[in-house]
C-alpha cells in the first residue's frame, strides 16, 4: 500500500466535503509533524466548528513550530475554552521560540477557565527564561483561586528564573496549600542554582518532548 504524503493530507484538510474526514487530516499532520502543513492548520483554526480548531492547535502544537506561534497567540482569545486551552499548551510545546506569545499567555492568565489559566502558566515556564516579562503576571497568579494554577506559576516562576520573582514566591511560603508552598520553596531553590535550574529544566522539556 503507497503511503499517503503530507500534501495529500494537506488536501484532504482543504477540500475534502466530509467534515469528519478533515478533522482526521489535521490529527494526521499533527501526528506526520512536517512544518509544511503550517499554512494549512493555520488556516484550520478559523473553521467554524470548534472541534476543528482545537485539533489544529493541538497539532500545531505537535509539529512545534514558531511559525504557529502568530495563530496561536490568536486562538488564546477563541471564544470556546477547549480551542484556548489547546492554544495554550500548544505554545509551550514550541518552547523558547514562541517568545513573542508571552504577552497574550500572561493575559490568559486571567481567563475564566482555570484549565486555560493552569495551561498558560506551564507554557510560560516552558517558555523558560526568555518569559521574563511574563514574572509579574505569574506572581499574581499565585494568589488564584484554584490551587493548581497557584502551583502552576510557582513552577513557571522557577524555570523562568529571574530574581523579581523571589518576594512573590516568598509569599507564597505561607500559601494554605502545602503542595504550593512546597513549590515555591523549590522554585526559590533554582532561582539561587542556575545550573540545578537549567538541568531540570532540560529534563522536563526533553521528557513532553518524547510524549508527543
Amino acid at each position: 500500500m503507497a503511503k499517503v504524503t503530507v500534501q495529500e493530507v494537506i488536501r484532504l484538510l482543504e477540500h475534502h466535503p466530509v467534515w469528519h474526514v478533515r478533522l482526521e487530516a489535521a490529527r494526521a499532520l499533527g501526528s506526520m509533524g512536517n512544518r509544511a502543513a503550517l499554512p494549512a492548520l493555520c488556516e484550520a483554526l478559523k473553521d467554524k466548528g470548534w472541534p476543528m480548531r482545537m485539533t489544529a492547535a493541538r497539532a500545531l502544537g505537535q509539529i512545534g513550530d514558531e511559525g504557529a506561534v502568530p495563530a496561536l497567540s490568536k486562538a488564546l482569545k477563541d471564544k470556546n475554552e477547549e480551542v484556548r486551552l489547546s492554544a495554550a499548551g500548544s505554545l509551550g510545546l514550541i518552547g523558547s521560540a514562541a517568545e513573542p506569545a508571552v504577552p497574550s499567555l500572561s493575559k490568559a492568565l486571567k481567563d475564566k477557565n482555570k484549565g486555560v489559566r493552569l495551561s498558560a502558566a506551564g507554557s510560560l515556564g516552558f517558555i523558560g527564561p526568555d518569559a521574563r516579562a511574563a514574572v509579574p503576571s505569574l506572581s499574581k497568579a499565585l494568589n488564584d483561586k484554584d490551587e493548581g494554577v497557584r502551583h502552576m506559576a510557582a513552577t513557571a516562576l522557577g524555570w523562568i528564573g529571574d530574581e523579581a520573582a523571589v518576594p512573590a514566591l516568598n509569599k507564597a511560603l505561607n500559601d494554605k496549600s502545602e503542595k504550593v508552598r512546597q513549590i515555591a520553596a523549590d522554585s526559590l531553590e533554582l532561582l539561587r542554582d542556575e545550573s540545578r535550574r537549567e538541568a531540570e529544566f532540560q529534563s522536563i522539556r526533553d521528557a513532553v518532548t518524547k510524549r508527543i
